[in-house]
């Protein structure tokens, strides 16, 4: 078996005790849960060690909820919803709501650091973010921790290369013509979660978001023109500085990943390198 992080193996111990107290007086019980543990072991296979939190959680999430599991329960539980703006956004806010406070330090020393070092900081710090959210989806009270922000520094290389590839292009195609630079922007707004969750190259993981963006192209449009607006509302309510940006710019992040785990099973299979 995989080694996991302590909270993935702790969320894992739990489901398993759920299902089985689910399953008192099952006579086939032994099996079902045999049957669980080995579904769940194949299903994180090709995850690099230690298994993470939300790569165990996305594999529960696609099992169900443990109580289910009786004679009467349906055998595969329904994927969820995509192409569900009005639920990706009810999701960000009610996350960004419960968080509000922690999520606003996050933004304050995500531009800080960012700036700081000139930019350097800019990739490990997304990648935090996008570990940030993905955890909190897994923890039972959907809780942000800070120190999430700073969890993915194993992964500074790549996230650092994505970074140098793509932003010189979108802050390029942004002077040139608004268009160009939405568009890039969008169409690789998803790569820090492909080297976070899948361990891809920098270049590997700008392919997997363009493919990504491309398969849904309509919809992640209008989730980046989302992502652009919320970005521009404190100039639109007349209030400028650094403390309204920081006030929406969670908010913005909320959408964002709401808008990456809706598509999560459509992802494209990672290359492997030879």
């Amino acid at each position: 078996m995989k080694r996991r992080t302590s909270e993935a193996q702790r969320l894992e111990e739990d489901y398993l005790a759920r299902a089985a107290r689910a399953l008192a007086g099952e006579p086939e019980k032994t099996d079902i849960l045999q049957s669980i543990q080995d579904h769940i072991a194949e299903a994180l296979a090709d995850k690099p060690e230690p298994v993470t939190l939300s790569a165990v959680a996305e594999v529960l999430e696609r099992l169900g909820p443990p109580e289910d599991y009786g004679r009467d329960a349906p055998a595969v539980p329904m994927a969820p919803a995509v192409n569900d703006l009005h639920g990706c956004f009810l999701g960000a806010v009610e996350l960004y709501k419960r968080n509000f406070l922690t999520l606003i330090a996050a933004a304050a020393i995500f531009e800080v650091l960012s700036l700081a070092s000139l930019l350097i900081l800019l990739g490990p710090l997304t990648g935090g973010l996008c570990r940030m959210f993905l955890n909190a989806q897994a923890r039972p009270d959907k809780r942000v921790v800070l120190s999430d922000l700073f969890s993915e520094f194993n992964h500074f290389w790549p996230l650092l290369g994505a970074s140098v590839l793509s932003l010189p292009a979108i802050v390029l195609g942004f002077a040139v013509m608004l268009v160009p630079g939405f568009l890039l922007g969008t169409l690789w707004m998803y790569h820090a979660f492909f080297i976070v969750e899948r361990g891809e190259s920098a270049i590997e993981s700008l392919r997997s978001s363009w493919h990504l963006v491309t398969g849904n192209l309509r919809w992640n449009l209008l989730v980046g023109l989302i992502l652009l607006a919320i970005g521009f509302v404190p100039g639109v309510l007349g209030l400028h500085g650094a403390i309204p940006a920081l006030i929406v710019m969670p908010l913005g992040w909320m959408v964002w990943g709401y808008a990456y785990l809706q598509q999560r099973q459509t992802a494209p299979t990672p290359t492997v390198a030879t």
